[in-house]
């Protein structure tokens, strides 16, 4: 990755351009799946482009997204916010721009969660709702448990991807559960512990 008058590009071990230089950023990270992040320096819209310099997402979306495993979140801009959907690896919408917010699928248990209309919920890999959004947030389900920590009225319980509680919320705060020591740090009133 080189800059030449402000913008990068990149060369290779000659040093010959292999892709313009062209962009006001650019995020070499995702390369083990032949892809490279840019922004354009016109919109600082972000998109995709290959090793050939061939564009696979054109620059539209708002903030840099989240890479997860076969999957990439990412944000279009809609009016003064922006809508959060699904691209597959080459650039494709695998579920359209139509959350608030949206974090990527667990590797183990294929669901994420979603925020609609200031609520959290968990959807599949079809953007289908497995649980309606009903929560203030929710925690990480990536776990051997599969439970999340989720926030109702100021308290915390742990819930399944359905939304149903397994823990009762009656935590002042909740952290996810760890796989390797099977425990998840809580606290009540200002004091902390963790449950099994």
């Amino acid at each position: 990755r080189f800059e030449r008058n402000g913008l990068l590009g990149c060369v290779d071990l000659g040093g010959n351009w292999v892709i313009q230089p062209r962009w006001e950023w650019m995020d070499t990270s995702y390369l083990y799946d032949g892809l490279i992040l840019v922004q354009d320096p016109e919109t600082s819209l972000y998109g995709f482009i290959d090793l050939t310099n061939r564009i696979v997402l054109e620059p539209q979306l708002k903030d840099e997204p989240k890479y997860g495993i076969g999957h990439i979140v990412a944000s279009v801009p809609n009016g003064d916010d922006e809508k959060y959907g699904v691209l597959d690896l080459t650039g494709h919408w695998m579920i359209e721009p139509r959350f608030d917010n949206l974090n990527v699928f667990s590797a183990r248990h294929g669901i994420a969660t979603a925020r609609k209309d200031g609520l959290w919920g968990v959807i599949d890999r079809e953007g289908r709702w497995v649980c309606e959004p009903k929560f203030d947030s929710i925690g990480s389900f990536d776990n051997g448990f599969c439970l999340a920590p989720a926030e109702i009225d100021g308290r915390y319980g742990y819930i399944n991807p359905q939304g149903e509680w397994v823990i009762e919320p009656q935590s002042h705060w909740a952290d996810d559960f760890e796989d390797r020591s099977g425990l998840a740090v809580v606290c009540t009133r200002n004091r902390y512990g963790c449950i099994i």
